[in-house]
């Protein structure tokens, strides 16, 4: 028996990982934050290819060749990325004021996965044994654990009727694992 509570314990300490990762991992998909990421991908990448066409038209001067041309492209190419670079700057400061709106199924999500992390903690808790210590401070006994007590209690008595015997035997057919744990003790003692 105490093989499976570590098992279930195992379980559940495993399901609240697995909710604590999946919860940081929708966290993470935030559209500003993609956008702001997008923009400065996209200035980076037009500030590199700028100073590509900076060298393009350099080397054409340089060669004094009839190479009108490609001068007229890199300088094409140049005003293109010089407007590239300023949108993008534009969009990274228009990203502060952007909100994220959440999907309707993520916040259900984010609700579900909480509730069983709460479970998986009730159950991990529990089958950690501090549920019954939980249980027996506040009170709350089971009632056939409350009528064995009785019983073993009117059994050591030395006024009472019932035996001892009679004791164990009703015991024996109110509480399953205690029957079975009195026939292992029992065979491992060679008694019957």
């Amino acid at each position: 028996m105490r093989n499976r509570s570590t098992r279930i314990a195992i379980a559940a300490g495993a399901a609240i990982l697995l909710c604590i990762v999946l919860s940081t991992i929708m966290q993470g998909c935030s559209p500003s934050q993609r956008i702001a990421e997008g923009a400065n991908v996209a200035r980076a990448n037009a500030a590199s290819s700028e100073q590509r066409f900076v060298v393009i038209d350099e080397r054409a001067l340089q060669a004094q060749a009839a190479l009108g041309e490609i001068r007229d492209e890199a300088s094409s190419g140049i005003r293109e990325q010089q407007a590239i670079v300023a949108a993008a700057e534009r969009i990274a400061e228009a990203v502060p004021g952007v909100q994220d709106r959440p999907n309707e199924w993520l916040g259900t999500l984010t609700w579900l996965a909480i509730a069983a992390v709460a479970v998986a903690g009730v159950v991990l808790v529990w089958q950690l044994g501090l549920g019954t210590l939980v249980r027996t401070a506040i009170g709350w006994l089971p009632q056939r654990k409350v009528a064995a007590a009785k019983l073993l209690d009117e059994a050591s008595s030395d006024y009472s009727e019932t035996t001892l015997d009679e004791a164990v035997a009703a015991m024996r057919g109110m509480d399953p694992e205690f029957d079975a744990a009195w026939r292992r003790r029992r065979l491992r003692d060679g008694l019957r």
